[in-house]
């Protein structure tokens, strides 16, 4: 028989367990917890019969499957962060998270600098002396530029 959301409502660890069948992260799943209860309970203080259901487990996992593959769980994956969770038993895959966690795509990668006496250097090192031309052709040939 259809019936309101419990106030106690919690989700089952079959229902973890369902949900990370399908991807969904169980901190994902922990931070949309509330936003759930907080529709149903709503639906209920207005006595709305859309707010009764057979199964909360089953509309749980129905509404976490649909966040997790929305818009919502691409941005919670988006700006997840590889420090805030626990190490999983993946060291590669952690390794791999921390790179990408690193990398800023809005950016472009930085060119090395070279040393402040480079043209002299080269010059040193039994080249020909070098016009201030030649020197910059010679940093943008060593990739510096």
């Amino acid at each position: 028989m259809p019936n309101f959301i419990p106030k106690d409502f919690t989700p089952s660890d079959q229902s973890y367990n369902n949900l990370a069948k399908h991807g969904a992260i169980k901190d994902f799943v922990d931070s949309q917890l509330d936003t759930f209860v907080t529709y149903w309970t709503e639906l209920k203080d207005k006595g709305s019969a859309k707010g009764k259901k057979e199964s909360w487990q089953a509309t749980f996992q129905t509404w976490m499957r649909r966040a997790w593959n929305g818009k919502v769980g691409r941005e919670w994956e988006r700006t997840r962060h590889y420090t805030t969770r626990a190490p999983s038993d993946n060291p590669l895959g952690d390794a791999i998270e921390t790179l990408f966690g690193m990398a800023d795509e809005s950016k472009e990668p930085e060119k090395p600098k070279p040393p402040v006496d480079y043209p002299k250097r080269k010059v040193a090192q039994g080249g020909p002396p070098m016009t201030a031309e030649q020197a910059f052709d010679q940093l943008r040939k060593d990739g510096f530029l």
